[in-house]
């Protein structure tokens, strides 16, 4: 059983001088945000976030794909649907290779109710990333949703049945 709680307990213990050092760093307030996600804290999650955003985008570089990943997955829970497929786009079209930009493009059209583009997307996979997004119980039934919704319920079923495989 995962204790998100102890965990933050134990983040909020640690002594006044590592705070603003470890406040100061991407990876731990990606890490603290995560925490956050995982308990349903969105709002705390979003504002951790956007400081990692911040951090490391000082003097022109570009955000970490984490970082970018994250901020369009919390949007996306948070129902600003527009702003994550935007940045999901941003990443699909950087990191044509990650799958998880992918997943989270298709999951953003489907949930804004844009299923035909939704399906569209999905097409355009690269093949490795399509591959390992093959092996995605969760993705399966987002794309048995994506289907069904474009009335292809023969292929949502073939999907929803090589998700039940997997368990």
């Amino acid at each position: 059983v995962k204790d998100y709680r102890r965990a933050l307990r134990t983040l909020e213990q640690l002594p006044a001088t590592l705070r603003p050092v470890a406040l100061a760093r991407p990876g731990f307030l990606r890490a603290v945000a995560s925490l956050q996600r995982a308990m349903g804290n969105l709002g705390s999650a979003d504002g951790l976030l956007r400081r990692a955003l911040e951090a490391e985008s000082a003097g022109g570089a570009t955000p970490s794909f984490y970082t970018q990943l994250q901020v369009a997955q919390v949007w996306l829970e948070q129902g600003q649907h527009d702003r994550a497929i935007r940045m999901f786009g941003e990443l699909v079209k950087n990191y044509p290779d990650n799958p998880d930009s992918w997943k989270g493009l298709v999951a953003g059209l489907h949930q804004d109710k844009r299923d035909p583009e939704a399906l569209e997307v999905s097409g355009r996979i690269p093949a490795d990333a399509s591959q390992r997004l093959g092996d995605d119980t969760d993705y399966l039934a987002l794309m048995a949703s994506v289907y069904s919704a474009n009335g292809q319920n023969d292929q949502a079923l073939r999907l929803v049945r090589q998700a039940a495989a997997r368990y």
